[in-house]
């Protein structure tokens, strides 16, 4: 066999099979195989055939890992049939050559922050483009928290690649991304989700009515949030309103008792917002639908008739 110093990495070497002689008319084949117990440094045909005629035939060894191996060629036909003498085995000694190989470098960002329910962009970064698609695994410290899938691809020739990490509940995690030995993290601090608003800001209403306000949040909950409500003596509300889960909002009602103004107020372990509340008389002002007249001094002058026509 011919000799093979090394293959680099990524990349494919020729060796060969050669004989004293021309191939008879039945051609010589030969058996490649690793050395038993040797390291597979190369992939490589199981057989090679030298053509009638021909003293020697190539095959390909392509580069499978870094190390040290031996391959080992027998003859097995010679002109169609085994052969009737001792034929030996030969042996070479290949290399599997290491090279600049993609690494994992981060994952970005390494520190994030989230609220329940809702997602984030991340990306794992390697040391340089990737020669071959890779699979780099993925991990949430606590998936009570939040999660991720359990591995994504970055594909041949690139970089990066992104994935989700989605919220699910207050609390912190740490994200680990693992390839070929080496774990980059990113840590995640989960927030609930906060009251966003008492909608309208300002909201004006008939005397002895009732209408409605709405408490909001910045996002969809991920439970049922309760919201404690309280309002100045002009107005009622009910002690309480649940904004439920999957939701964003939840209304309530609001009873006007007196004129005037009054301020109505959402608490939430998150934040307080307000409403702020005009009450007026009805049939007057823009909620009834009209404004008194007014009449002119000159028609509340009385018209006096002379006494003639009395």
């Amino acid at each position: 066999m011919s000799e093979v110093t090394s293959i680099p990495f990524g990349s494919t070497t020729a060796a060969g099979v050669f004989l004293d002689e021309p191939a008879p008319a039945g051609g010589a084949k030969f058996s490649i195989q690793t050395k038993l117990g040797e390291a597979v440094v190369a992939t490589f045909p199981a057989t090679v055939t030298i053509p009638a005629g021909e003293r020697g035939a190539q095959f390909l060894l392509t580069w499978a890992a870094t190390g040290a191996s031996v391959l080992q060629a027998q003859l097995t036909e010679y002109d169609g049939a085994a052969p009737t003498w001792p034929t030996g085995v030969f042996e070479i000694d290949i290399y599997g050559m290491a090279g600049d190989v993609a690494a994992l470098a981060a994952v970005v960002s390494p520190n994030v922050m989230l609220q329940e329910g809702t997602t984030e962009t991340l990306a794992v970064v390697l040391t340089r483009e990737a020669a071959g698609d890779i699979t780099v695994l993925l991990s949430s410290s606590d998936p009570t928290k939040a999660t991720v899938p359990a591995s994504v691809i970055v594909p041949n020739g690139s970089q990066y690649a992104t994935f989700t990490l989605t919220g699910v509940a207050f609390g912190s995690t740490v994200v680990t991304a693992s390839y070929s030995g080496v774990d980059k993290v990113s840590n995640v601090t989960v927030e609930p989700v906060e009251i966003a608003a008492v909608a309208p800001d300002e909201l004006e209403a008939l005397v002895l009515s009732t209408t409605t306000a709405q408490v909001t949040f910045e996002a969809p909950v991920v439970r049922d949030e309760v919201v404690a409500l309280s309002s100045d003596p002009g107005v009622t509300v009910p002690a309480t309103v649940t904004v439920l889960t999957g939701n964003q909002s939840a209304s309530f009602d609001v009873t006007t008792v007196t004129l005037g103004t009054a301020t109505v107020t959402a608490t939430h372990s998150t934040g307080v917002k307000t409403c702020g509340i005009v009450v007026v008389a009805r049939g007057y002002g823009p909620c009834g639908g009209h404004t008194p007249t007014i009449l002119s001094s000159e028609a509340l002058v009385p018209t006096i008739l002379s006494s003639e026509k009395l």
